[in-house]
């Protein structure tokens, strides 16, 4: 249910300026969160023409409203509204006389988003401007615009960011550190990297917007308002640049071209100089608000506005503007770019200026389209339908036996939350001569949303671009694949002949039970295996409730069953099992019972002290990091650059992680002239020689990432990064999925496959070479690329560099390990079926092995 907020006696509205005592966008002056929201709600109490609707809460458990505007006749009518756009989406029996019956009447819904990355602040002040003027201005234009659309406007997707902004501007304006960086993310978790969740759903925002979208209001029209750096165009508007995704129903593009060629055309009437089209951001990815609605018929569009320094003004001179490249690769008159701005000084009022003639642009232009808009999205739902029908792949089948069943469920309820239908075969059943067992999911491509589960399930295929013949690669903008079962190791199979088959709709899927040993008096451990990612939550929970956790050095018979290295063991007598059988039943996963008899060599694990270190500036990758060790239930505190370059990390600590980040930035953090002292300068080298210290006396230290090149260069290790310093016309992959192996005898490998897929991002592959390597010192592969055929999903050019090149090195230091992740292991909280690599590594370096026989009590 929503809540709806609205009042019956209507006073006179009050504008921003009269309530804030200054125009949105003003220089120096911003208003918050919390008095957006007051405003709204003020607003919608004094007109009828708003209402106000709470989706959900943020991840600091502010409220994510949006503010729903249109004539009185119409707000009256909005359930009505949102179900016939629901019947559109999906158009399983409603016929062409019946649609169009309900697209002469229906009202076209049109989604504004704001501010989603919060220092791209303009968004967030107009909104108010914008609701004010649409309920209160009576002009030809927004009549029409309040008759025809119905507005859906987030004042903010990141409420939290709007916040700490805020915060931090009003505490430096005025002094020399008005233009000084955060010194933290300006999201719980993850900063700039919120707008890189919309297939995964890993954030609080993510998930309340994408049911909003896709699983309840579903508009055909949305519009997301974003800012750029500033030393190119003022304003960029649709179209965007190639590749198209080939999923992508054509009828989106020309919507996205019809809006953007009005809003290109209000922006020019209004006078606004600067404004270019067809630069920078490509047409490929599935991973943003922007592009995530394409695959759901929904047609979306952004305007990037150049950015002053939050509100502050900058001047710029002519001969200081660039280009955006690519697109606009010099800064002058073009075709994509036909009037540019001359310089001079640029505010937060300007980009207010130009964001809000493009608003009205693109609510103008659906509502002078709205049959054409509307009649589109029926129609796409419905060829869809068709396409799915006619042509392979018919559907995906997940089969029911998995490596890891848990990692499945995630991954087919992902797909529901977003829109996706699924079905279980009631029985057992045959496609392409391969027969699937009862409880198997099937995604048949007969479905509305195809473009959205086909791009998903397949692999992408990005093709090969260049600046010019046989010159450096143009790249996607963020990554060129992402196909999830690849990520998250789930097993699927593409149909591609037609079958027949019993099947169920599900609507939230569930592990299966698992089998639970009763244990009792000739029990001496229960046995977990270690496939399953969920495993680490309960080895997190045992250790924190005081039980001693083992994991088996090799495999190992008991009970005439065999058990795989890293089995997971818990030696536990008479009351403590009934807590490791709750365990293993809440997380459904298997528990098998020892025998007395049991007698292996076994990694003992210690409570994990665990630190991560955090720089001032904020990390993304840090952040996507933290996320998963509070999801999986591991125990950490954070540490900053002090903490390090003093040393005093050492004695608290047994593992410290570094998440990607460049060596510079690692050691130099901010510079002193640009922010408080407090929050300048990074490790140092001190730090880095206590981190040396720290190992070499049996701490390890996990590198991600390009991380990895600060100990590669520092230290002396016998390896190089093989791929480091290559020309992009001789090795480039950008953002893509790999074939790697795994050794799975190697603590860190246990429970992997011995084959996996890699998340790969201008990453490294390490050559293992001699050196005079410090004395007891050695280094183990842990994770290899393939031999041949390395790519999986996306796009590679050289991939012969890293034919059989390192990954992911375990290196041995006196004491102590320096676990060093080439690749993106654990990237933006995606690729489940890696995560265990790094999880593993946190308890391996400070475990210690022995001989495991549990005995008698």
């Amino acid at each position: 249910m929503f809540m709806v907020c609205a009042s019956i006696a209507f006073a006179q509205p009050k504008s921003p300026e009269q309530t804030f005592g200054f125009k949105m966008g003003a220089d120096h002056k911003l208003v918050k969160w919390p008095q957006i929201v007051a405003y709204f709600h003020a607003l919608a109490g004094s007109s009828n023409k708003v209402k106000i609707i709470e989706a959900g809460k943020s991840s600091n458990g502010n409220p994510m409203i949006v503010a729903v505007i249109s004539s009185p006749e119409n707000l009256a009518r909005l359930d009505h509204y949102r179900e016939v756009s629901q019947r559109l989406a999906n158009p399983r029996g409603l016929n062409a006389d019946e649609a169009e019956r309900l697209i002469a009447d229906e009202k076209l819904l049109v989604a504004i988003s704001c501010s989603i990355h919060a220092s791209e602040i303009a968004a967030t002040q107009l909104s108010m401007e914008l609701a004010y003027d649409l309920a209160t201005n009576d002009t030809t234009q927004i009549r029409r615009i309040l008759d025809q659309d119905v507005i859906l406007l987030w004042p903010s997707h990141n409420p939290d960011g709007n916040i700490t902004v805020v915060d931090w501007y009003n505490r430096n304006v005025g002094t020399k550190y008005e233009n000084a960086p955060l010194p933290w993310l300006y999201h719980k978790y993850v900063g700039h990297d919120n707008n890189r969740d919309w297939f995964m759903l890993n954030l609080d925002e993510t998930k309340v917007v994408t049911k909003f979208y896709f699983k309840e209001w579903f508009p055909p029209v949305l519009y997301d308002i974003h800012q750029m750096g500033r030393n190119g165009a003022r304003l960029f508007v649709p179209p965007f640049r190639d590749p198209l995704n080939p999923n992508i129903h054509p009828l989106i593009w020309r919507g996205i071209n019809l809006l953007g060629t009005h809003m290109a055309e209000a922006e020019e009437e209004a006078g606004h100089s600067g404004v270019a089209q067809n630069i920078l951001y490509t047409s490929w990815w599935e991973g943003n608000s922007l592009q995530q609605p394409w695959f759901h018929n929904m047609v979306s569009v952004l305007t990037e506005a150049a950015s002053p320094n939050v509100a502050s003004p900058v001047t710029q001179k002519l001969s200081e503007l660039t280009g955006n490249t690519p697109g606009l690769p010099e800064y002058t008159l073009r075709e994509n770019f036909s009037h540019p701005w001359p310089g001079g000084t640029w505010r937060l009022r300007d980009v207010v200026e130009y964001e809000y003639t493009a608003a009205m642009a693109v609510l103008d232009t659906a509502a002078r389209y709205r049959e054409e808009f509307l009649r589109n999205f029926y129609n796409m739902g419905r060829e869809e339908i068709r396409m799915g029908e006619l042509e392979p792949p018919y559907a995906y089948v997940v089969p029911l036996t998995q490596r890891d069943p848990n990692t499945a469920v995630k991954m087919i309820n992902l797909l529901i939350d977003q829109g996706a239908e699924v079905q279980r075969a009631n029985v057992d059943f045959t496609a392409d001569g391969v027969t699937y067992p009862k409880g198997s999911y099937v995604l048949l491509m007969a479905q509305p949303f195809r473009p959205f589960v086909k791009d998903i399930m397949e692999p992408q295929h990005y093709p090969d671009i260049r600046a010019f013949p046989g010159g450096p690669p143009i790249p996607p903008y963020d990554v060129a694949g992402w196909t999830l079962p690849l990520q998250m190791g789930v097993a699927s199979v593409a149909v591609k002949k037609r079958f027949d088959a019993s099947l169920s709709p599900v609507t939230r899927a569930e592990p299966p039970s698992p089998e639970i040993a009763q244990g009792g008096a000739k029990t001496g451990a229960f046995l977990l295996g270690h496939e399953r990612n969920d495993s680490l939550i309960a080895v997190n929970q045992l250790m924190k409730s005081g039980y001693d956790v083992y994991w088996s050095q090799a495999a190992f018979t008991n009970g005439a069953k065999q058990f795989a290295p890293g089995t997971i063991i818990i030696p536990s007598h008479g009351a403590r099992q009934a807590q490791v059988k709750s365990i293993a039943q809440s997380l459904s996963l298997p528990l098998a019972a020892a025998d007395r008899s049991l007698n292996v060599a076994a990694y003992k694990l210690k409570p994990l002290r665990l630190a991560l270190y955090n720089p001032w500036g904020g990390n993304m990758d840090e952040g996507w990091t933290r996320l998963m060790l509070e999801r999986f239930e591991f125990p950490y505190e954070e540490i900053r650059p002090a903490d390090v370059g003093s040393g005093n990390f050492a004695r608290r600590f047994d593992v410290v992680v570094f998440a990607d980040q460049q060596p510079a930035s690692i050691l130099e953090g901010i510079p002193a002239d640009r922010i408080q002292s407090e929050y300048s300068g990074g490790i140092g080298q001190e730090g880095l020689d206590h981190l040396r210290d720290f190992v070499r006396n049996g701490g390890t230290l996990i590198a991600l990432g390009n991380a990895s090149g600060l100990f590669l260069k520092s230290w002396g290790l016998p390896l190089v990064d093989a791929v480091a310093g290559l020309k992009t016309t001789d090795f480039f992959c950008p953002g893509s999925i790999l074939d790697v192996r795994v050794d799975n005898s190697h603590p860190a490998g246990f429970g992997m496959p011995e084959k996996a897929s890699g998340f790969f991002a201008r990453s490294s592959a390490f050559e293992i070479r001699p050196s005079t390597f410090a004395p007891g010192g050695q280094a183990r592969t842990i994770v290899t690329y393939a031999g041949d055929h390395v790519l999986q999903s996306g796009w590679i050019l050289g991939e012969s560099h890293l034919y059989d090149r390192a990954a992911a090195v375990d290196v041995s230091m006196e004491k102590g390990h320096l676990i060093l992740f080439g690749f993106r292991v654990q990237n933006r909280a995606q690729p489940h079926g890696t995560f265990k690599l790094f999880f593993n590594s946190l308890y391996y370096g400070p475990a210690e092995l022995s001989q495991l026989h549990p005995g008698p009590d």
